[in-house]
């Protein structure tokens, strides 16, 4: 029997207090895993599963209701956080907070029954407010110079567990700026890291099927082969040709099961029945297919550095419309292939490589020591801002390390609690190296929003972190004023202190990011005039 849809339609003017409601309690349950005094939060799933976590996005996720009313605002919320750790990697809990505290401020102009705030005014004034700080926080950030400035960001992400942030932070600077940190279970009680030589670029896997270890994110692949096709495979025909000449040479021969090299395809795009039939024989054909990184010529030079290390031969699967000319000196002087015309030879090589949700990252042997002189060479020639800047970024993806941390514990609960601290500390410490530091404890956001008016719901919900993470470490106000962006007072002793060289910093990425994404869902919040909901679930 086909169920009915029936409207419930309600306004905000007439929910505030529901809504008050709602926002502190989501607030308050995320918030407290706020600072370096931040509690856990135990989670159980409907599959029996115990998560221990101090984690802002993963607490978020799990704020389902039966009330489908609550279940809008917590998706807000959550939205938020699920962009701030797409885009710096951390700062979840600061964007709850600070989008329950924007959202809060904002119910509080409806305690007056003759005012009705100019909707989109204040939502203008809110972003303005947003540029505005942001703006001063770039112009105030400090940049990482030393290993010793990456252990005092990761102390803080791994809930001051010094030798946990130790292992992190070496991981980070061993790797450099464009290498890369792994993070897989070890196999005993201990945390441990290996470093090697490798190759990190952006991507996205083709299909969810393609990430084999759901809980770590990831796929490990050993000894795979290589295939750049600068193109899409849009036909059954083109990956027929690809089935057949990888079967031959790499399935077919294998006597076991376990002794098939995977293939990795670094595509363009591929979909319809090609991605359908690889997905489709993933298990007895190990085929992977992962997104080119960048566009056009950019695009052309970093799959050149990927054919280079994994020692394979660049395919084409349709060059109509182009001449050799437009492939440049190298790509005439390596020749291009069509799709149809490719043998097994054209499959490159390399020890190991790693797919992730967002990056693949490829261990090779390869001597770079040639290729990154004559990049290194063509940067000094180069003329053009831009593409010296890529070009000295080409050389450093060339030679970054990989870092993998191996993280240990008694239990698995224990271990997926670990797990969680290192991912975090490890993002927190890239962004940190990429885009420099700020400082911690709330001061920073506290602090630049003191030029804005008393009236901005931007200089009220900003402070809302900095008085979170002194109630989470038991602390009480302080009526000490802050004497500068770096000065202020130390949230644990109430003493003014200069936060960069005590440590207590955070990277400004993350708090650039969790700012944006609080004041981007809060102005949807703002504009929002009614509600609509199944009446079922109102």
């Amino acid at each position: 029997m086909r169920s009915e849809y029936y409207a419930n339609v309600s306004s905000a003017a007439d929910e505030v207090g529901r809504l008050k409601s709602i926002l502190e309690e989501i607030r308050s349950t995320i918030g407290a895993t706020m600072g370096p005094g931040g509690r856990n939060v135990s989670i159980g799933t409907l599959g029996g599963r115990h998560i221990v976590t101090k984690d802002g996005v993963t607490v978020s996720s799990y704020l389902k209701y039966r009330d489908g009313f609550k279940n809008l605002i917590s998706g807000m919320v959550n939205d938020a956080a699920l962009s701030t750790v797409r885009l710096a990697g951390d700062g979840t809990t600061t964007c709850a907070v600070l989008s329950t505290s924007l959202m809060l401020a904002f119910m509080e102009m409806y305690n007056d029954p003759t005012a009705r705030p100019n909707l989109f005014s204040i939502s203008r004034e809110l972003q303005d407010s947003a540029d505005m700080v942001v703006g001063y926080l770039k112009e105030n950030r400090k940049f990482i110079e030393s290993q010793e400035g990456l252990d005092n960001i990761s102390k803080i992400s791994c809930n001051n567990d010094e030798e946990l942030a130790k292992i992190v932070s070496a991981a980070v600077w061993e790797a450099g700026v464009d290498g890369d940190v792994l993070i897989q279970k070890s196999k005993g009680e201990q945390t441990y890291r290996e470093s090697t030589r490798g190759y990190s670029f952006p991507t996205t896997p083709f299909s969810e099927n393609f990430i084999k270890d759901k809980g770590a994110g990831s796929t490990v692949l050993d000894n795979p082969v290589f295939l750049i096709i600068d193109g899409d495979l849009e036909s059954y025909d083109e990956i027929t040709d690809i089935w057949k000449e990888y079967i031959e040479k790499y399935v077919s021969s294998a006597m076991k099961r376990e002794d098939v090299r995977p293939l990795v395809m670094i595509v363009n795009d591929i979909k319809g029945k090609p991605l359908a039939t690889v997905v489709r024989n993933i298990e007895q054909v190990p085929i992977y297919c992962v997104k080119c990184p960048d566009f056009l010529w950019r695009r052309e030079q970093l799959l050149d550095d990927i054919r280079f290390i994994t020692g394979t031969h660049q395919v084409f699967s349709n060059i109509k419309g182009r001449t050799l000319d437009s492939f440049g000196a190298d790509f005439m002087a390596k020749g291009t292939l069509q799709l149809k015309d490719m043998k097994w030879k054209e499959f490159g090589t390399a020890t190991k490589c790693t797919i992730t949700k967002d990056r693949c990252v490829i261990v090779s042997e390869v001597d770079v020591t040639d290729r990154v002189a004559g990049i290194k060479k063509a940067a000094e020639a180069s003329n053009v801002p831009e593409d010296d800047l890529f070009l000295k970024s080409r050389v450093s993806r060339l030679v970054s390390g990989v870092g993998t941390i191996f993280v240990g514990a008694y239990s698995e609960s224990e271990q997926g609690h670990r797990e969680g601290l290192v991912d975090d500390s490890v993002r927190a410490c890239f962004a940190a190296l990429r885009e420099g530091v700020l400082p911690g404890a709330g001061h920073a956001l506290k602090y630049a929003c003191s030029v804005l008016p008393v009236s901005s719901l931007l200089k009220t919900a900003c402070s809302a972190p900095f008085d979170l993470i002194r109630k989470n470490l038991g602390v009480k106000e302080s009526s000490a004023e802050s004497e500068g962006h770096w000065i202020g007072n130390n949230p644990l002793l109430d003493t003014q202190i200069n936060f960069n060289d005590a440590g207590i910093v955070d990277p400004y990425l993350v708090t650039e990011t969790a700012l944006l994404t609080a004041v981007s869902v809060a102005k949807q919040f703002i504009t929002t005039e009614k509600f609509i909901l199944p009446e079922n679930e109102y």
